[in-house]
């Protein structure tokens, strides 16, 4: 037989709202580390195909494939490092999109990278074209999925459920769960910041074929009395905009982008009892007294999951942010 020893499974992203990692802010890839003790020596063979766990001691559900084996001096048993579908979209690819959603980009290339997907929640919002090349297919997609939020308020992200890509929208995965005071939470950390991700001001720009010049757009909080500003100077996000845009799409962008950016940063990490039903893009209640500067009781968004299962034991530690926009 086997044994399966310090299962670590993580689900989760960087949290990056930038360029974006392996994965940014609107997905999450899962991740499974197992050590598994092979028969009398010959280890765990088999390629590098698909494996498909099932339910692990009834605590959670992955399915994957196998990217890595390795062994120390003792040979009979093997490290593993499985990853899921999001994996493959690390692929590179050059591509022109035109007159197409997010999930639309995202049924195109899960197709022709013949990779098992399903549109869960579809967007109505048209993306700005865009000719993405030698790009990742992930920052295809969230390329995309960043154009949806900063004009709709409308928060897309795409995950690996159980060997099926799915496309959907964060209010799809309310846990009914209340997490807090007394319930589930063993420790936390509690961060606000203007540092990363806050802006008082936004400056888009295109360039002008016809004229040859560039035309600045700039909105910024004196649309609100221009209090921000004065407290905390200028915080200034820079971006280009598609020449497609004419003038009334690019103000609304830009005060969509306004207010989605200019309110102060709130993440919280959490050590909690585990819950199977758990992973990076849900969202939950959480209610706690005290926090320092507030009381909270609010719907946070996870942004990264990892669960822990020890002799017998199931915990979590979980990265959140309060959902804005």
């Amino acid at each position: 037989g086997y044994s399966l020893a310090d299962i670590a499974a993580a689900t989760g992203g960087n949290n990056n709202r930038g360029n974006g990692d392996m994965f940014g802010e609107n997905g999450w890839w899962i991740i499974l580390l197992f050590l598994f003790t092979g028969w009398g020596g010959r280890g765990f063979g088999g390629g590098f195909g698909g494996f498909d766990f099932g339910d692990i001691g009834d605590i959670f559900g992955f399915k994957g494939f196998v990217f890595k084996k390795s062994r120390d001096e003792d040979v009979r048993k093997i490290k593993v490092t499985c990853y899921d579908q999001l994996r493959y979209l690390k692929n590179k690819d050059s591509r022109v999109f035109e007159g197409v959603t997010s999930n639309q980009i995202f049924e195109q290339l899960c197709k022709d990278f013949v990779l098992k997907y399903k549109t869960v929640d579809a967007s109505s919002h048209i993306c700005a074209p865009r000719s993405e090349d030698a790009t990742s297919l992930y920052d295809m997609i969230k390329n995309a999925l960043d154009d949806t939020l900063a004009n709709t308020g409308k928060w897309y992200f795409i995950r690996d459920n159980f060997g099926t890509l799915e496309h959907l929208n964060i209010t799809s995965c309310l846990r009914p769960e209340v997490l807090g005071d007394k319930s589930y939470v063993m420790g936390l950390d509690y961060q606000t910041s203007i540092d990363d991700d806050v802006y008082n001001q936004i400056k888009l720009y295109r360039d002008n074929q016809e004229t040859g010049k560039r035309e600045v757009f700039i909105v910024n909080d004196t649309v609100n009395g221009g209090e921000l500003i004065k407290r905390w100077g200028i915080l200034q996000l820079y971006e280009k905009v598609d020449e497609s845009y004419n003038i009334a799409q690019i103000e609304s962008r830009a005060l969509a982008m306004l207010k989605y950016y200019s309110g102060v940063r709130r993440s919280l990490t959490l050590r909690c009892l585990g819950i199977k039903e758990f992973f990076a893009g849900c969202i939950f209640r959480c209610k706690i007294k005290d926090l320092g500067d507030l009381s909270m009781d609010s719907y946070l968004l996870v942004t990264e999951c990892t669960h822990r299962i020890s002799n017998e034991e199931h915990t979590m530690d979980i990265k959140t942010e309060v959902v804005r926009g």
